[in-house]
């Protein structure tokens, strides 16, 4: 992405109108590449059965959590198989005789002893109803795990420290429900934890540029706030710590990023500068006029992770936000940090056109620090509360 001739850090100042720079993972890390690069290997293992099949196609089907995760991040990683077997030559196609289909779940890597999410992949003949080979990987990077399985908490440190507290975050999650300082409306602010400078509100559109704020419920210690089919919304990240923020911004496991027309912009994540808030309204397509499509709540079969994924009936649900440092490319990183190596009801669709701009910017991002998550497959009544 072309970087700007002049960048500046919003100030409180701004207020609300924070900027937001979307960046490039150029060169990408090993936290935005896991996933997928860890796929690519493994699918390409299965290309001689492909060859001895005499099959050029496949059907993605569904990649479910296990039950002990509250999840819905299978979309995200069918999607991501879909990419895959795509490089791979392999046409993916409803109609296809081979079929593959999954589960995930929270486990431990043999090798580094770290925490994973370990997704387990089966390989059948739908025709002749039998299984030909049955294969897994094991996803060690903290910042991935929370964003297909929905934790909230701390998650900064070492890498060993990470795999640590991720566990925690999805079992035992640190979700601190308030209000935002200065505000008359209770309980719409949701962070990782006390203290955390890291925070997310979820706002609903009551009329054009109209955002309104909606409660939100703690239920086992987990957030959720309420919809209703067609309603729109939008999510308030908010950055109180003094350094510029990078934000992975995930809805139902895929990025906000995900549907952009240039697939090079596909791994951008936000920066939000030190002190400062933004609203994002929906997901980003082009940096042009009605250049995003806006959050659109609506029944799960019409999501946008479900139409990227043929045959998915995943559990939808979830928006989650993984806080991490960022600054500058041109400058040193801070001390401490380095670049970043590491079944419901309701989806989110893509809604109508809508202008959100975006400043793009050539920055690091480092280890992450905080996820926060909120849930919306379970029914809950919304409370609608004032504009602030």
């Amino acid at each position: 992405m072309k970087r700007p001739s002049a960048m500046s850090v919003p100030t409180l100042a701004l207020a609300l109108l924070a900027a937001w720079w979307p960046i490039a993972a150029t060169p990408p890390s090993l936290r935005a590449d896991e996933l997928s690069s860890k796929l690519e290997k493994m699918l390409d293992g299965l290309r001689p059965i492909f060859e001895d099949e005499h099959e050029t196609s496949v059907t993605v089907g569904d990649v479910t959590a296990d039950p002990t995760l509250v999840a819905s991040g299978g979309p995200a990683i069918a999607n991501a198989m879909i990419d895959a077997f795509g490089k791979l030559g392999l046409k993916v196609s409803r109609k296809a005789r081979l079929a593959i289909e999954g589960r995930y779940r929270l486990s431990e890597e043999p090798a580094s002893k770290l925490r994973s999410l370990r997704i387990d992949l089966k390989l059948t003949d739908r025709v002749a109803g039998r299984t030909l080979t049955d294969v897994f990987i094991n996803v060690v990077d903290a910042a991935t795990i929370v964003r297909l399985a929905g934790g909230t908490g701390d998650i900064s440190g070492t890498r060993r420290e990470q795999s640590e507290k991720v566990e925690k975050a999805l079992k035992d999650p640190t979700t601190r429900i308030e209000s935002d300082p200065g505000s008359q409306v209770a309980r719409t602010r949701i962070s990782a934890g006390p203290g955390s400078p890291y925070a997310i509100e979820v706002l609903v559109k009551a009329a054009a540029k109209d955002y309104r704020p909606r409660a939100v419920e703690l239920n086992e210690d987990q957030a959720f706030v309420g919809f209703r089919p067609g309603e729109v919304y939008a999510i308030r990240l908010i950055n109180d710590s003094d350094s510029a923020a990078g934000v992975d911004l995930a809805i139902d496991g895929l990025s906000i990023f995900a549907f952009s027309d240039a697939t090079s912009d596909r791994s951008n994540r936000l920066v939000l500068g030190p002190k400062s808030r933004g609203d994002i309204i929906g997901w980003y397509r082009n940096g042009g006029p009605g250049g995003s499509s806006e959050f659109l709540v609506s029944r799960a079969a019409e999501a946008a992770a479900a139409k990227e994924v043929p045959t998915s009936s995943a559990r939808i649900g979830m928006i989650t936000a993984t806080f991490a440092a960022a600054w500058p490319s041109s400058q040193p990183p801070p001390t401490g940090e380095e670049q970043d190596t590491g079944r419901g009801e309701l989806g989110t669709a893509l809604g109508a056109r809508t202008d959100q701009s975006f400043t793009p910017v050539n920055f690091q991002i480092g280890k992450p620090k905080a996820a926060i998550t909120v849930r919306y497959d379970r029914p809950s009544e919304p409370a609608d509360l004032p504009a602030k």
